[in-house]
């Protein structure tokens, strides 16, 4: 009965990891069967028994499956970000840079053009030399209720002239990248894809400690037009009316 218990309720918990739980449930069952054929046939249970097994079996199968897709799809946002990093910071004319640009997702409100990829570019080679590579420190995700969820990657750049840490964000987005490199697009079909949404290199000689690109933009506010305010018992009087008579 626990074996068929476990096996069951460990069935909706696949994505959370209920593999354990699966097994466990398989050797229970097995244990169970065991002692059920030692009693001579005194105990029953045989088909719960059997249902622990096989719902076990189950489990433990599905999340298998599931961790190996988890994995692969991890896999392919950071082949997404080594490419979407690489073709940004190697840019170095007008079609590299809308290239680039084709594989950014920038914040609601951000405006981004190749023209301005390729500056960025440019500026960072001017700074470290050549982009060599990404290498990735740790990283989070930020769910979103719609849909647009964010990842942050703590990263280490490579360059001709030294190494920087930073920071990639990115989104994921139901809208797969367009890309001729087949490891990129083999779960394109349900998978979400991953855009860059900003990168920030730390450099203590410029303000704030760190190079961001983009650069969000600042929010024009109209100037507030004075009230014409009446007068009212505070205003200060003419003297010649403060006089008594």
């Amino acid at each position: 009965m626990a074996s068929a218990a476990m096996g069951l309720a460990a069935l909706p918990l696949v994505c959370c990891g209920a593999g354990l739980s699966g097994a466990l449930a398989v050797l229970l069952g097995m244990m169970a069967l065991e002692r059920i054929r030692a009693s001579g046939g005194t105990l029953r249970g045989r088909g719960w028994a059997w249902t622990g097994i096989g719902s076990g079996t189950v489990t433990v199968a599905l999340s298998i499956a599931w961790i190996s897709a988890v994995s692969h799809l991890w896999d392919t946002w950071l082949l997404q970000l080594d490419r979407g990093v690489r073709t940004t910071l190697a840019a170095t004319d007008a079609t590299s840079g809308q290239t680039a640009l084709s594989l950014w997702g920038p914040s609601p409100g951000v405006v981004v053009s190749a023209g301005d990829v390729l500056a960025y570019a440019n500026d960072i080679r001017a700074r470290y030399g050549e982009f060599e590579s990404v290498s990735l420190l740790s990283r989070d995700i930020s769910p979103s209720l719609t849909g647009e969820h964010m990842l942050s990657f703590v990263v280490n750049f490579d360059f001709a002239n030294g190494r920087r840490s930073g920071v990639v964000n990115a989104r994921l987005r139901q809208t797969p990248l367009t890309t001729e490199e087949p490891q990129l697009t083999s779960m394109a079909s349900w998978a979400p894809s991953l855009e860059i949404a900003s990168i920030l290199i730390n450099e203590p000689d410029v303000e704030r400690g760190m190079i961001v690109f983009p650069k969000a933009t600042p929010k024009t506010t109209p100037a507030a037009t004075p009230a014409t305010t009446p007068a009212t018992a505070e205003t200060p009087m003419n003297s010649a009316e403060t006089q008594q008579p």
